[in-house]
């Protein structure tokens, strides 16, 4: 009988590869030379830094040659989405840090992130890693959706301006303020989200009683703080996050930079205190609860 770690291997491969499948994609190790210089011009080509690029090919040649994670998606021979993370400590734990993680625009919607982030859980667990941990901009509703729901994993931390200014395409002109994501491998919650389906965990108003409201919209879609954040409540908070951050910063920036500035009281204070956000429902609610222990799958 294999082990439970094997067999939790194994059953990482599986999902990874019909997840593969499904977005019509191949995913591959990226070790030479040739394979990083693709990597760093598709992430040029993605953040809009042309002809710098966020990260080089020689730190992705160098990471990849030292051992850590470059994987590519190709379609054919075309690279359509690629992945880097270096290994690290928590504690007394050795981790994945997922460091930049990106697709091609016309390949985004077909499933191809999700089949990265499947082949980038199986190296994991193949190596005995049982965590994975990145950073993403709490504002961006789809991001979190995949982080939260797609993945299973858990933002656990705020970052105000965690990587200091930025000058691509995407952050630039604007703060690089951050939640820190940990997504534990062996979770039955993240064993399911491997396989999928995914539902919505519900739309605000059936999440219970006990919840308390911290931020919502009004009418014009502003944010309205509720109020802020006290050490007392043990029931889920919740917390709006706008439709498209990324659409206000062309056409409302003032309206964005409100919803930014209503997120360090709001969801930073809670997630300083203990609380963890596990969901986002399609409707675009933080769902934030005490931290706890999740079962680990059998």
């Amino acid at each position: 009988m294999p082990s439970t770690l094997d067999d939790a291997t194994l059953r990482a491969a599986q999902a990874a590869a019909a997840a593969a499948k499904r977005a019509g994609v191949t995913v591959t190790a990226l070790t030479d030379v040739s394979g990083a210089r693709l990597a760093a011009r598709l992430f040029a080509a993605i953040w809009g830094t042309a002809p710098r690029e966020p990260i080089s090919a020689e730190a992705v040649r160098a990471l990849a040659h030292a051992g850590n994670y470059v994987s590519g998606a190709w379609v054919g021979d075309e690279l359509v989405g690629a992945s880097v993370a270096f290994f690290g400590r928590d504690h007394e734990s050795w981790i994945l840090h997922s460091h930049i993680s990106g697709v091609a625009p016309g390949a985004q919607r077909a499933g191809t992130g999700f089949a990265l982030k499947q082949h980038q859980r199986a190296w994991a667990l193949e190596r005995g890693i049982s965590e994975i941990i990145w950073t993403f901009d709490p504002l961006i509703r789809r991001n979190a959706w995949f982080n939260l729901v797609k993945l299973g994993a858990v933002a656990v931390s705020y970052h105000a301006d965690f990587y200091g200014p930025m000058e691509d395409g995407i952050n630039a002109g604007n703060p690089s303020d951050r939640c820190l994501v940990r997504w534990h491998l062996h979770t039955a919650k993240a064993v399911a989200a491997s396989v999928g389906p995914w539902p919505d965990p519900g739309e605000a108003d059936g999440l219970g009683p006990g919840s308390t409201v911290l931020l919502e919209a009004d009418s014009d879609g502003n944010p309205v703080l509720v109020g802020p954040y006290l050490a007392r409540s043990a029931g889920p908070l919740l917390c709006r996050v706008p439709a498209d951050i990324e659409a206000l910063r062309d056409t409302a920036p003032a309206r964005a930079d409100a919803w930014r500035q209503a997120f360090p009281g709001t969801v930073g204070a809670a997630l300083a205190d203990g609380f963890v956000a596990g969901a986002i429902t399609r409707d675009g609610w933080y769902v934030l609860t005490r931290d706890h222990q999740e079962d680990a799958a059998g």
